[in-house]
């Protein structure tokens, strides 16, 4: 027994590196700010409806510090911390995004093993990669709650895969209802991301199908896990129907049209008032042509443009009745990071993930020559390392700072800079998808031969 548990530690050695970054990188969120947590931007909003959510729960839509825009669960969660004075709950709140954040990279460790890639050095890699950055300072410097999200989706995805693996009926209610409550769960604390509610709720399902039998049971499943999680939602709108129309309100933050200001396009304003990047690509685009042309007289509704391209896009991945589950919420995340306009980089810990995962059924070709394993996994090696530097990626303030000879490049290529690295993580993912085909068809040959 003793020797079993010795072995299977000294076979999870090389995860204990890429949970130590975490760890990491949780010291330097603390020690910037000389180890104290107050103010972190995120979390009044979660320790106000901590106290609220059972004695006044109508009362958590309408909070002036900021808006909650989840689901009444997660405040149900954390209804606890309520009980801890403001400097206790900050502490509190923020070793629970550390497991979590630590969770996540273990589900993802063993998606890798659920996925075949044995070799521990390529774990490590990839986990190395998904583990870094300053994405991960900024959430345990604001305290943010997006992990959470990441933690349900990994979750639900670890176990589709571990099913289908075993060949269990993943049709079975049992399962089908768990998996219900997790991704209820997780997109709780993100409901931008309902979309891949629906990519599961009508996964592998024709159109033919929709109205079913098996079908109305999956709508009757998603609903229950709805209302079992989110029971506190009822009693709230007893109280104050308007109080639901804040939650539908609020989880957009308002809405985004056209035209920017020209003061928003200089380095000038972006060093005064530090303001939060722009990561989705619609957005940047805009900000781009913004500064070559005047949009000011056109009148369209980015936000609503960019829901109506996401669900074009959501409709398109349904078809490709091809691709797995996890391969459908991957092409989603990446997307997204093209035409979501609520992508933000506090988004990536989530995202990033669940795009990494569409390398995973690709072989990675074993070398001790470094320089071979390189050549011959630069299209695996190429995108991850564009992840890892999307982790990394300071704001343009930040930069500026830095390196003050930035301010003669033009803006607009800084404002580019994370469309270029989408653009090599989704040119990589075409190329590694000809050559397989490639492969499958000498494959082919030679057993016709």
């Amino acid at each position: 027994m003793t020797l079993t548990i010795l072995k299977k530690i000294i076979d999870n050695l090389f995860l204990l590196i890429p949970l130590c970054c975490i760890l990491f990188w949780a010291f330097i969120a603390l020690y910037k700010d000389g180890f104290t947590l107050i103010p972190a931007a995120d979390f009044p909003t979660f320790y106000y409806v901590s106290q609220l959510i059972f004695t006044q729960p109508d009362q958590i839509y309408f909070l002036e510090v900021q808006p909650y825009t989840y689901t009444p669960f997660f405040a149900t969660v954390l209804a606890p911390m309520g009980l801890l004075t403001f400097e206790q709950a900050h502490w509190f709140y923020f070793f629970l995004i550390i497991i979590f954040t630590e969770l996540c990279l273990i589900i993802f460790n063993q998606i890798l093993i659920l996925k075949d890639i044995s070799n521990r050095f390529h774990r490590f890699l990839i986990l190395l990669t998904l583990s870094n950055g300053i994405t991960f300072v900024q959430m345990f410097d604001n305290l943010t709650g997006r992990i959470f999200t990441a933690f349900g989706l990994l979750w639900f995805l670890k176990r589709e895969i571990k099913y289908r693996k075993l060949n269990k009926d993943t049709n079975k209610t049992s399962f089908i209802f768990t998996q219900m409550l997790i991704l209820v769960f997780s997109i709780g604390m993100t409901p931008q991301y309902f979309f891949l509610v629906l990519l599961y709720l009508f996964h592998n399902v024709k159109f033919n199908e929709i109205f079913n039998k098996a079908q109305a049971k999956r709508y009757l499943l998603i609903t229950a896990s709805f209302f079992i999680l989110n029971f506190m939602i009822i009693i709230i709108f007893i109280i104050n129907p308007t109080a639901i129309l804040n939650l539908l309100g609020g989880s957009y933050r308002g809405e985004r049209i056209l035209s920017i200001p020209r003061s928003r396009l200089t380095y000038s304003y972006h060093e005064e008032n530090r303001p939060r990047d722009s990561v989705d690509g619609l957005t940047i685009l805009i900000l781009v042509l913004s500064i070559y042309f005047d949009l000011s007289a056109l009148y369209i509704n980015i936000l609503l443009l960019s829901m109506v391209l996401m669900s074009i896009i959501t409709i398109i991945i349904h078809s490709r009745g091809n691709l797995t589950i996890e391969q459908k919420f991957a092409y989603w995340a990446l997307l997204s990071l093209f035409f979501f306009t609520f992508t933000q980089d506090r988004y990536f810990v989530g995202l990033l993930p669940l795009i990494a995962l569409l390398f995973l059924d690709y072989e990675i070709v074993e070398s001790k020559k470094i320089v071979i394993f390189i050549k011959e996994n630069y299209l695996i090696l190429i995108p991850l390392c564009s992840i890892m530097i999307i982790y990394f990626m300071p704001p343009i303030h930040y930069i500026i700072r830095v390196f003050p000879i930035i301010i003669y490049i033009p803006i607009a290529l800084l404002f580019l800079r994370y469309i270029f690295l989408y653009l090599i993580i989704v040119i990589c993912i075409i190329l590694l998808h000809k050559r397989e085909n490639q492969r499958k068809e000498i494959t082919n040959n030679i057993d016709i031969i």
